[in-house]
């Protein structure tokens, strides 16, 4: 075996290595097998191919769920952050295969094959027999076209980068909806309390107005108005409850957690000072969601990428140039066999010019003409939207901050009310009818009062959600479980 046959051999078998090592989804390839062309963003090798890795606890004992964690928890296993990794992936194939394009094709082959013959003459059979063995290695790389190649890489840029920002936009309405969820059970777990509370001091007002009956010092009517009340609350408590339970459950849903397992905690007072994040004026907030939303930056990318593929379209009917260099050992495949050995080499440019091809490409490009105005439609609507859902939320979360302060100056003055009246009404200088009013009006205020803390809280982060610029850091700097005094022993929610 000569040195040329024995080159080819070894570059058929390099090849045929190569092709069943790519082929092969064995976790001992080597790195850079994985993605030999680079076309994976650097975000797959921080974080792996499927995204951070779950590293959360999941016993059977109840903790207490802080908002950080539940965002932690949401993002692990919905499965729509776990479709965006898996989109990221796929635009990454697909951006290898379109640099792919630039490589040149080697393809190799060897065989063996024998050839027996018989042909009959009078007393005696003439027998042949041919054994031949062929290789062949063949390369073929595109030289020359018109900007196809380059169309589509541009193309399958454009597509990862629509696909990283969808998966920013992902997170973002996860981190959303989690924290709506999660101000929502909290405000429900503090109604629950609060009217838990206002049922106990209904209860202690109902006592202490039949031992003033009993000492003639109140009529029956006052016991009557005392056990309403107390029938009201009991009433209030236990819609209060329903709705507290419903909106856990919908949480833990969200979470992938039973509803047994899970605790938030106790939400207290806010001290707006500490973490007042509305410092930027709407126009602000519009321009910087405009500019850095992922959800516009995704559409705009996906216009982009349409954009490309409609030049990619155009330049497939312009011609190509093709270099090729094949060699052939004893013919070529699936040719007749000889008894000669032939040693066959060709080397050529091939130009090819597209002339008509049924009115198919023109159709081709109209269609890519109408992708480009349906996603540049989808931008605009997406950035509209996106920007809709900001002001919106920026009104709530502004209204929110001047509702806090008013609903703590509530709060205060039904809490010295309440204690102001109970000793009146135990020194016998108030009636029933003023206390229960008293006791209402606290309820009220702690109602406020706790709708207040829930809606400021949750609107400052879902308004950095909307702008796209949330991030779980922002979430753990802001205190939310603040203790700190009360202004009596019934207080409630300070």
């Amino acid at each position: 075996m000569n040195a040329n046959i024995r080159t080819h051999v070894l570059l058929a078998l390099s090849c045929l290595v190569l092709a069943m090592a790519s082929a092969m989804a064995d976790i001992s390839r080597p790195s850079w097998l994985s993605d030999p062309l680079l076309a994976s963003p650097p975000l797959l090798e921080t974080v792996g191919e499927n995204g951070p890795p779950c590293q959360l606890a999941q016993d059977n004992t109840a903790t207490i769920i802080s908002l950080a964690t539940a965002l932690d928890m949401a993002l692990c296993f919905n499965p729509q952050s776990q479709d965006a990794w898996a989109s990221i992936r796929q635009y990454s194939a697909q951006r290898g295969e379109a640099r792919a394009a630039y490589l040149p094709n080697i393809s190799a082959g060897i065989s063996r094959q024998q050839q027996q013959s018989r042909y009959p003459a009078s007393s005696r059979q003439m027998d042949t027999s041919i054994t031949t063995d062929s290789r062949y290695a063949s390369l073929t790389w595109r030289l020359l076209d018109f900007g196809g190649r380059e169309a589509r890489l541009q193309a399958a840029d454009h597509m990862l980068s629509a696909a990283l920002a969808s998966r920013d936009a992902i997170v973002q309405k996860i981190m959303r909806d989690v924290i709506a969820l999660f101000f929502s059970a909290q405000s429900a777990q503090a109604e629950r309390e609060a009217r838990a509370e206002g049922k106990n001091i209904a209860q202690e007002i109902l006592t202490m107005t039949k031992r003033r009956e009993a000492q003639g010092l109140a009529a029956h009517t006052d016991s009557l108005q005392a056990a309403t009340a107390l029938a009201k609350a009991e009433l209030e408590l236990a819609r209060a409850t329903a709705h507290a339970d419903k909106t856990s459950l919908a949480l833990a849903l969200q979470l992938g957690l039973p509803q047994h397992r899970m605790q938030i905690p106790r939400i207290q007072a806010a001290d707006v000072s500490r973490y007042q994040l509305i410092q930027k004026d709407l126009n602000t907030w519009l321009a910087l969601a405009s500019e850095q939303h992922p959800a516009i930056v995704a559409a705009y990318a996906q216009w982009q990428a349409a954009k490309e593929q409609y030049k990619a379209t155009r330049a497939d009917g312009l011609p190509v140039l093709d270099f090729s260099h094949s060699r052939y050992l004893n013919g070529r495949p699936n040719q007749e066999l000889s008894a000669r050995q032939s040693r066959e080499s060709v080397t050529g440019l091939t130009l090819s010019i597209p002339l008509f091809e049924g009115f198919g490409r023109h159709y081709k490009q109209q269609g890519a003409l109408a992708q480009i105005a349906q996603k540049e439609a989808q931008w605009q609507e997406t950035r509209n939207q996106v920007l809709h859902d900001i002001s919106q939320t920026y009104s709530e979360a502004t209204a929110s901050l001047h509702t806090l302060e008013a609903s703590g100056r509530l709060l205060r003055i039904a809490e010295e009310t309440m204690q102001a009246m109970q000793r009146k009404y135990a020194m016998g200088l108030a009636d029933t009818q003023e206390i229960l009013n008293a006791q209402a009006g606290l309820a009220d205020a702690r109602q406020e009062r706790v709708r207040t803390l829930a809606e400021w809280r949750s609107a400052q982060l879902r308004l950095l959600a909307e702008a796209g610029k949330l991030r779980l850091h922002d979430v753990k700097s802001i205190p939310m479980n603040i203790r700190s005094g009360k202004t009596g022993p019934s207080s409630g929610f300070s």
